[in-house]
């Protein structure tokens, strides 16, 4: 089998399993919780407080960011939307 082939198979597994997208919400939702803890300095620099949360999040985005770009190249004709705050974009409308 090709790697492509090879590729897109994985990738048609692991967005079509069953019970996935139960799955990936709730991995996302704490992720965002953590993003939030990084941000709002519920976690620090070299700090103790959540930093086995703070490995793991990394390790889960180390290996997803890359399946998430490979898939968006594997299909620029889709469209992915406008991404927030993308250069160029008006964020709030014009007062006149």
């Amino acid at each position: 089998m090709p790697v492509a082939d090879s590729r897109r198979n994985h990738k048609i597994a692991f967005l079509l399993g069953p019970g996935d997208k139960d799955i990936l919400e709730e991995l996302f939702d704490r992720l965002y919780v953590l993003r939030n803890q990084l941000l709002h300095g519920g976690s620090t620099w070299q700090g103790s407080v959540n930093r086995s949360q703070v490995q793991d999040g990394a390790a889960i985005m180390a290996f997803l960011v890359p399946h998430f770009i490979n898939l968006m190249l594997d299909n620029p004709t889709t469209d992915w939307g406008i991404p927030p705050y993308a250069a160029g974009t008006i964020l709030l409308p014009s007062i006149k």
